[in-house]
């Protein structure tokens, strides 16, 4: 039997309806060099059973059960162990692949063997009939050559989503995101060995339709409390300039941390210091958290949420 070149690895806790969608669109684009691996952190709702209906169906499809929840970075790291293939693409539960997106995927890393291959998404609403962000990089980009210093496709921003990065099968990457599994981000972690070499490529072609979610914002709040600072930390003992690294975080700020911070405050109904503060600390030196961010977080509730129905937060 041939050796799968691409293990898709889902992560999943109670979200059998999502799987679902997404196990489906994977049965239209099996092939024999596709493996789909599932790691169930201890669901109690029907995931077993979507499962089942789809390792029947003609998918080559592997299923492991967790007894108890071990956390979402644990159960990512624990993928790896289970699946077979050359690369591993990890994929959010609640994301589909756009028709099409394995078969050329799968075409870029036979003929050009990178250690990471980065796969373009758009973020769309839950029920994926409309698009908020089109493209995470212009697909007008039209080649698949990528060097660190190409900051519309490689940053933060982009390598924090589940779906964006497909890695080759390496134990070092693998050891470097089971160490991380505490992390929110475990995956990026998994990158630290190829950054030196930097033999990467890219998709420019839509991959991916990743939901946003109704829990963004909260999420957003804890990314630099517990997770960025180790993981720009990372970056830079693997070799990424310092310069590379203020950009990184200056578009990480600008397009995520803004406004999920903004939104959280707003769902909680009041400002959370020391969440403020944590920013603070980590993005004392962008201007927008002086004059953009400080200013509106002062606000009242009201007078910020009709702010934030107007405005984009993405200055």
């Amino acid at each position: 039997m041939e050796r799968p070149l691409i293990s898709v690895c889902i992560p999943t806790r109670n979200r059998c309806d999502y799987l679902r969608d997404l196990l489906a669109c994977l049965s239209l684009q099996a092939a024999p060099w596709l493996e789909v691996v599932v790691s169930d952190n201890a669901s109690t709702d029907a995931t077993g059973r979507v499962v089942a209906e789809f390792q029947g169906a003609g998918l080559n499809l592997r299923y492991e059960r967790h007894g108890e929840n071990i956390g979402l970075g644990r159960n990512v790291a624990s993928l790896p162990r289970i699946s077979t293939g050359d690369y591993l693409w990890f994929i959010g539960d609640d994301d589909v692949f756009e028709e099409g997106a394995l078969a050329q995927v799968a075409q870029v890393l036979r003929e050009t063997r990178p250690d990471v291959l980065l796969a373009n998404y758009g973020v769309w609403n839950n029920s994926l009939t409309r698009a908020i962000s089109a493209e995470a990089f212009p697909q007008s980009r039209g080649r698949t050559d990528v060097a660190l210093a190409d900051s519309d496709v490689v940053n933060l921003r982009n390598m924090t989503f589940l779906g964006f990065l497909v890695l080759r099968r390496d134990p070092e990457s693998v050891a470097c995101l089971e160490r991380n599994a505490a992390n929110l981000y475990p995956h990026c972690f998994a990158l630290m060995p190829f950054v030196r070499s930097f033999n990467w490529r890219c998709v420019p072609r839509l991959c991916i339709r990743q939901r946003a979610g109704p829990d963004r914002s909260p999420h957003g709040g804890t990314v630099f409390m517990e997770s960025f600072p180790p993981l720009v930390s990372a970056f830079g003992s693997a070799g990424v300039p310092a310069a590379t690294l203020r950009a990184w975080k200056g578009d990480f700020f600008r397009c995520y941390v803004l406004r999920s911070c903004i939104g959280l405050k707003i769902a909680a109904g009041r400002s959370d210091w020391k969440l403020f503060r944590s920013v603070a600390a980590q993005f004392a030196g962008e201007w927008r958290m002086w004059f953009v961010f400080a200013p509106a977080y002062v606000l009242p509730v009201p007078l910020l949420s009709a702010i934030k129905r107007r405005v984009s937060w993405k200055v």
